[in-house]
């Protein structure tokens, strides 16, 4: 057990995309490859398929019958285990929020994938330390202009401050505005 625990981490830690499949794959327990897709916001099947893969290797999730493939449930606690020591601060349908030390990884799931996204903690600590530069109701366009930074980089900080509920986010006539709490 202990050796699986190891490489799965590893595995984790590689592929953080995986995460989203494997927390899908323990609550559905038994599934077709449609309904885990589904589960995970609407991936396509296929790409479904070559995340299982390496779950499948590790005998995590098996083929029952053609078609149907289901959680292990020897596995149960060791995953258990695993998730949560991953810091899972938020999961929805499309969004997948973990901490890390030094990172926040967003996984976001569209129709041809799971995204992972990194962003380094110290960016939203700046945001928040710059807060009386921007003005009480700001754009994106402020945040990158008056901060001096990248802009995915600041609509990336933006999109997972609205996660964690730091700020939040508003439309003021067809314009999108983002306020501190």
């Amino acid at each position: 057990m202990k050796l699986l625990e190891k490489e799965l981490k590893n595995l984790l830690r590689k592929h953080p995309a995986l995460v989203e499949v494997l927390v899908h794959a323990q609550k559905l327990r038994e599934f077709r490859l449609p309904d885990l897709a589904k589960s995970c916001g609407g991936v396509k099947t296929p790409i479904i398929r070559r995340y299982i893969r390496p779950f499948m290797k590790m005998n995590i999730i098996y083929r029952k019958e053609e078609g149907v493939y289901c959680f292990n449930d020897l596995f149960d606690s060791v995953i258990s285990n695993i998730l949560n020591q991953l810091n899972i601060i938020l999961h929805t349908e499309k969004f997948l929020l973990m901490e890390d030390k030094r990172y926040y990884i967003l996984l976001i799931n569209k129709r041809k994938g799971i995204y992972v996204k990194r962003l380094d903690k110290k960016v939203i600590e700046a945001i928040q330390r710059n807060s009386q530069t921007l003005p009480r109701e700001f754009s994106l366009k402020d945040l990158y202009t008056k901060l001096n930074m990248p802009k995915p980089l600041a609509s990336l900080a933006l999109k997972i401050m609205c996660l964690i509920n730091i700020i939040e986010k508003k439309k003021v006539n067809n314009r999108i505005v983002y306020s501190f709490k």
